[in-house]
C-alpha cells in the first residue's frame, strides 16, 4: 500500500507544480511510443503468446497494428484537436467574445482488462497522452509477461512522473479506485463497472467504462448465408472470442439454421487446419476458471434444450473450438449472460419483429451485426434496437475506424473512445468568455430596474 501512495503521490505532486504535460512534450511522447512499440514487437509476442497463446499474427493484428494506427492517426490530427474554439456571440452578449479551451483532466487511471491486454491498455494511455494528462496504469494481473513489457515501455517512453505503471491482482485496483484521480478509464465486465462507478462516486470522479454484453447478429432472408457464417466464424475465431464485440449469438430465419451451422463449421475446420485445437494459431481460454466456466456453460445449455452433445475441446492448451449450438428458448441459461468465448447460440425466427421485440428486452449491448442487402430492413433494425455501436454485413469494423467513436450504450459502457473521441474523454473543455472595452451588457439587469430597463426585459424574453 505504501507503494501505491508513493507512486500516486508522485504523480500527483508533479500534476500540481507542473500541471499537464504541454504540446510539444505530447507530440514527442507519442512519436517515442511508436517507436518503442515497434523495437519491442518481438518481446510483445513473445509475451502474449505465453499469457493467453496467441500467434504472432493475430497479435501484430489485433494488439500491436491497433495501437500504431491510432498513435498516427492522432499525431496527424492532434494540432486542431488542442486549438482553442471560438463560438458565436448571442445578440444579447454583444461586445463579449467566447472561446473553448480542451485542457487535460489532471491525473488519470487507467485499468485495463486480459482479453487485449497490450491494445486495451495503451489505446487509452495515448488518448490520455494526446489530451495532456499523466496517468497511472494497472494492466491485467491475468497477464503477467504482457504487463511487465507494458511497464519496460512505459518506463522507456516516459518520466516516472507523467506515467507509471503499477502491477499487481485485484486488491491494487480497489484500493487505486478508492484514491481522488480525475478521471478513471475502466475495460472488463459491467459487475464490476459498477463497482468502480460507485467507488469513483465517493470523489465525483469521472468516469469511462467500456464493458461489453450480448452482441447479437441478425441475417435476413436476403444475405448470403454462407457469407455471413464465413465473418461470424471469423470473428468468433479471432481471439477465440475473448472479445468484448464477438459475436454473441446469432438471429436467422428458421429454415436457414441447418445452413448456417454446416456453413460454419466448415469456416472453422478450415481456420483450424489439420492440426485442429493443437493449432498455433488459434488462442487459448485465459485461465482454467474460465475454461471450466465456458463448458459448465455449455453443459447448462445442452441440458435445457435435452441436448447431448459434446464440446470440441482441450484441457492441456485451454482450447475450445468454435461451436455452433441451436437455441429453442430465449430462457436457456447461455442467454443469461455474455458468452465471451467461441460458442455461438443460433436462434431461428418466423416473425423477425417479434425477435427484435424480444431482443429488446435484454441489456443494450456493445455491439450489434445486420447482415442484409435490404437497405429499408437495415433502417428499420437500426430504429427499432440500441448499441453502442453497428456493423453492417461484416463484424467488428466499426472498431477499427479511429474517426468513429467505440463505446457502449448503458449497461455495455459509458463514454466513447478512439481517435478525438478518445481526446475528448480524457480532456475538459473549458468555457472563456471576455467582455471587451465596451459597456457589458449585464448593465442593463443592475438594479434599479427602471421602466426603460422593463422594456428591455420583456423585448429580450419575447424575441430572443
Amino acid at each position: 500500500m505504501e507503494k501505491i501512495e508513493e507512486i500516486c503521490n508522485t504523480i500527483s505532486e508533479s500534476y500540481l507544480n507542473k500541471a499537464g504535460i504541454n504540446y510539444k512534450e505530447r507530440i514527442y511522447y507519442l512519436k517515442k511510443l511508436e517507436m518503442v512499440i515497434l523495437d519491442q514487437k518481438v518481446n510483445i509476442q513473445n509475451a502474449l503468446f505465453q499469457d493467453l497463446r496467441k500467434s504472432s499474427f493475430e497479435t501484430d493484428t489485433t494488439e500491436i497494428f491497433t495501437v500504431l494506427t491510432e498513435i498516427r492517426h492522432c499525431l496527424r490530427n492532434l494540432h486542431h484537436w488542442v486549438r482553442h474554439t471560438a463560438v458565436l456571440t448571442p445578440i444579447p452578449m454583444i461586445g463579449t467574445s467566447s472561446y473553448i479551451i480542451p485542457e487535460p483532466k489532471g491525473m488519470v487511471l487507467i485499468i485495463a482488462p486480459w482479453n487485449y491486454p497490450f491494445n486495451l491498455c495503451i489505446s487509452p494511455l495515448l488518448s490520455a497522452i494526446a489530451a495532456g494528462n499523466r496517468v497511472l496504469i494497472k494492466p491485467s494481473e491475468f497477464c503477467p509477461l504482457t504487463a511487465e513489457i507494458i511497464k519496460k515501455i512505459v518506463n522507456i517512453v516516459f518520466p516516472k512522473d507523467v506515467v507509471a505503471v503499477l502491477n499487481g491482482d485485484y486488491s491494487v485496483a480497489e484500493a487505486l479506485v478508492k484514491l481522488p484521480f480525475h478521471h478513471i478509464f475502466y475495460t472488463g465486465s459491467s459487475r464490476v463497472g459498477k463497482l468502480i462507478m460507485a467507488a469513483a462516486a465517493e470523489n465525483l470522479t469521472s468516469i469511462t467504462l467500456e464493458l461489453g454484453g450480448k452482441s447479437p447478429c441478425i441475417i435476413d432472408v436476403s444475405f448470403s448465408i454462407q457469407l455471413a457464417a464465413e465473418r461470424i466464424a471469423f470473428a468468433k475465431f479471432i481471439n477465440a472470442g475473448q472479445t468484448c464485440i464477438a459475436p454473441d449469438f446469432v438471429l436467422l430465419p428458421k429454415a436457414k439454421i441447418k445452413q448456417f451451422i454446416d456453413c460454419f463449421n466448415t469456416v472453422v475446420d478450415k481456420m483450424l487446419g489439420e492440426s485442429k485445437l493443437q493449432s498455433k494459431e488459434y488462442t487459448g481460454i485465459i485461465n482454467s476458471k474460465h475454461f471450466n466456466r465456458l463448458h459448465t456453460l455449455w453443459s447448462a445449455a445442452c441440458e435445457s434444450e435435452g441436448y447431448d452433445y459434446t464440446l470440441d475441446s482441450d484441457a492441456s492448451s485451454l482450447k475450445i473450438k468454435p461451436t455452433c449450438i441451436q437455441i429453442e428458448k430465449w430462457s436457456n441459461p447461455i442467454m443469461n449472460e455474455e458468452i465471451f468465448g467461441p460458442i455461438l447460440p443460433v436462434i431461428g425466427y418466423e416473425d423477425l419483429q417479434a425477435s427484435i421485440a424480444v431482443l429488446n428486452q435484454f441489456h443494450r449491448p456493445l455491439n450489434l451485426y445486420i447482415f442484409s442487402n435490404n437497405d429499408s430492413m437495415i433502417n428499420h433494425i437500426l430504429k427499432q434496437t440500441r448499441s453502442g455501436g453497428v456493423t453492417i454485413n461484416e463484424c467488428l469494423l466499426n472498431y477499427c475506424n479511429n474517426n468513429l467513436p467505440f463505446g457502449g450504450d448503458g449497461n455495455s459502457g459509458l463514454g466513447k473512445t478512439h481517435g478525438k473521441f478518445g481526446f475528448d474523454v480524457f480532456s475538459h473543455f473549458r468555457a472563456v468568455t471576455k467582455q471587451s472595452k465596451l459597456p457589458s451588457g449585464l448593465l442593463f439587469f443592475y438594479p434599479p430596474y427602471t421602466p426603460l430597463k422593463n422594456k428591455i426585459k420583456d423585448l429580450l424574453v419575447k424575441y430572443f
